[in-house]
């Protein structure tokens, strides 16, 4: 199973037309675009040295497992924010960076939880 980290959201209705969607728009009302974008940090790195430090969560969650907040197992893990990852042009994921420079040496956690649990996520770390 993948785990991803749930990144918080700002979601809007996206109610632009793209050229490079040759300028379709849905037809039904019921089936909207959405734009996200993070609402909260994303850009972590796994604190590699620190990966035994991984711990099984276990919720008392009882609702469909890949609905938000219902996940029954997560997995907590040490990272570090990086410095000077960021979104391109604001909205575009970025490539891993080749060098993790830390914000801050201090390590923190965050939970990861089933990739179809999420709608937003960072799947894919770079290692620090």
């Amino acid at each position: 199973m993948l785990y991803a980290y749930a990144v918080p959201a700002d979601v809007k209705e996206d109610t632009a037309i793209y050229d490079n969607l040759a300028g379709k728009v849905s037809a039904n009302p019921g089936f909207k675009s959405w734009s996200m974008t993070p609402a909260g940090a994303w850009n972590y790195a796994l604190v590699e040295n620190r990966l035994k430090d991984v711990k099984v969560v276990k919720t008392k969650a009882d609702g469909f497992p890949f609905d938000p907040g219902n996940a029954p197992l997560k997995l907590r893990v040490p990272v570090v924010k990086v410095s000077g990852w960021s979104l391109e042009e604001g909205r575009y994921t970025p490539p891993l960076p080749k060098t993790v420079t830390p914000e801050s040496k201090k390590v923190s956690y965050i939970e990861l939880v089933p990739y179809g649990s999420t709608t937003l996520r960072l799947s894919i770390f770079p290692k620090y």
